[in-house]
């Protein structure tokens, strides 16, 4: 059995990328979107992962720990990844496309 029949990717999402909707283009760029994305999220969650969480430690910097002072960091964070993503930092973005793209019949562009 595999992991896709039995899993909640199974169904809808699986038959979403069997048959995508548009002109190869619009696919691509849709695509090239969500795998810059899905980057992004995964930069940010590292980045998120890789700070300390005490409140008196390294993570509480100048002006300590904070709702505003966390907000801020969420938000400096995501900004960071996004920016991170865009440029191929990691090169996850690109491995994601190549791989739908194959699964999908979208040709690549680079």
């Amino acid at each position: 059995m595999k992991i896709m029949e039995s899993g909640p990717w199974h169904g809808t999402n699986e038959t979403r990328l069997r048959a995508p909707t548009g002109t190869r283009e619009q696919q691509a760029t849709r695509l090239k979107q969500a795998a810059d994305e899905f980057e992004a999220l995964c930069i940010e969650q590292l980045m998120k992962a890789a700070r300390p969480k005490s409140a008196g430690g390294a993570g509480a910097g100048l002006f300590g720990k904070s709702f505003a002072m966390e907000t801020f960091q969420d938000m400096s964070d995501q900004v960071l990844a996004h920016g991170m993503a865009q440029r191929g930092a990691f090169g996850l973005s690109r491995i994601v496309k190549q791989q739908i793209s194959q699964k999908i019949g979208i040709k690549e562009s680079s």
